[in-house]
């Protein structure tokens, strides 16, 4: 019979050095610690084992998880203007830490929490931090049960238009000991963590790791909370404006309370999951783009990993909310996890009827996909 064992982990990646923030633009917010560094940041790791494979997810406070510049189109540029985003990490990130945890690249997913302010590029100075944990972990796997509940996520909104219906679903996975000890858990919602302005110099996690931090320590012991990003392409925080021109550190201090109250009131209803073998796949879609791109296609990541009856999807896109609610119907009879900005980044991936509004926007603007690209992603995400 086959047993899940489980170890978690976390590891510091706070710069310690001059560093170009990634999230609006490189060149002119550059973060100098210490004085810098509003909050720390942090890579969580949860190392999977069930006798027959072993997988990794990594949630990594970082706005992007790309091992390769992508080129987006530019958002206020005109046609055949484009913007570089840097790599996030080395390449062959992937490929050390599944060495160090004993495994193949295929079962590592690496997950960016998407905060808008954290450095555009993490050398191995951090990658190696990581790979040493997840050497450590592998003596620290241990047996688990599952435990999951959908909740909701009261702080995000419809960017696009503003204010419209959006994804409000929140899950919540707790691993706890056979005697019913938590270790840690897993959170997934669609927010978009843009909301640490006035400076925007500062390093900080955002709502989404400071609401991490808040359940960490309710549950105390060393738990470990991963956060994976939703859908979030068209998503915003709600109550956030860039027209505000006060320091807005007070409003991510309150959406993170929010989102923590959201997660400890979906985890009164954690039901038993069954116990199912771990299965992974990866397949690679490509996107058709719009006229003027430099590519007729673009190669995007497609991750799926089952763990007890839930089917965590996960998307190198900063895919639109709309997707979410067209791949649960496909799949009602399964829970599902839906995560963009995952193993690489591979630009915004607007929905059909954000192609279809007229609305137009920044994240229009910057995508490179052409409409078509909407159905070849549904098809590949269903196969």
């Amino acid at each position: 019979m086959l047993m899940l064992k489980a170890a978690f982990g976390k590891v510091c990646v706070t710069p310690e050095e001059r560093a170009p923030l990634q999230g609006y633009d490189p060149d002119l917010f550059v973060a100098q610690p210490p004085n810098d560094v509003q909050d720390d940041l942090f890579a969580r790791l949860l190392l999977l084992d069930d006798g027959r494979s072993r997988h990794v997810l990594v949630s990594f406070d970082c706005c992007l998880a790309n091992e390769q510049p992508f080129w987006a189109r530019h958002s206020q540029g005109e046609p055949g203007e484009f913007r570089k985003f840097r790599n996030t990490f080395p390449e062959g990130t992937r490929q050390s830490w599944s060495v160090a945890a004993g495994t193949t690249e295929q079962f590592i997913s690496v997950h960016a929490t998407h905060t808008h302010s954290a450095p555009e590029y993490f050398g191995e100075k951090y990658t190696d931090r990581v790979a040493a944990k997840l050497i450590q972990l592998t003596a620290e796997l241990q047996p688990v049960r599952l435990r999951a509940a959908e909740g909701s996520c009261g702080i995000a909104v419809n960017r696009r238009p503003k204010l419209a219906r959006t994804n409000l679903c929140l899950q919540f996975l707790l691993l706890e000991t056979l005697e019913g000890l938590p270790l840690g858990g897993i959170v997934n919602c669609a927010v978009h963590p843009t909301s640490v302005n006035n400076p925007r110099n500062r390093v900080s996690p955002d709502m989404v790791g400071l609401a991490m931090a808040k359940l960490e320590q309710h549950y105390g012991g060393g738990f470990v909370s991963l956060f994976l990003q939703g859908f979030s392409g068209d998503i915003g925080p709600k109550g956030f404006s860039f027209a505000i021109k006060e320091d807005t550190y007070p409003l991510v201090m309150s959406l993170a309370d929010q989102l923590y109250l959201s997660i400890a009131e979906t985890a009164r209803h954690l039901q038993p999951l069954p116990e199912h073998p771990l299965a992974c796949a990866t397949r690679i879609a490509r996107l058709p783009t719009q006229e003027g791109y430099p590519v007729q296609q673009v190669e995007t990541e497609l991750h799926a990993l089952r763990l007890g009856d839930v089917i965590l999807l996960s998307s190198s896109c900063e895919v639109f909310g709309g997707y979410a609610s067209r791949l649960r119907e496909r799949s009602s009879s399964q829970k599902l996890i839906l995560s963009g900005i995952s193993n690489g980044y591979t630009g915004y991936l607007p929905s059909p009827e954000a192609f279809a509004d007229g609305l137009g926007g920044y994240e229009l603007n910057a995508s490179p996909y052409s409409e078509d690209a909407c159905a070849v992603f549904c098809l590949k995400q269903r196969n």
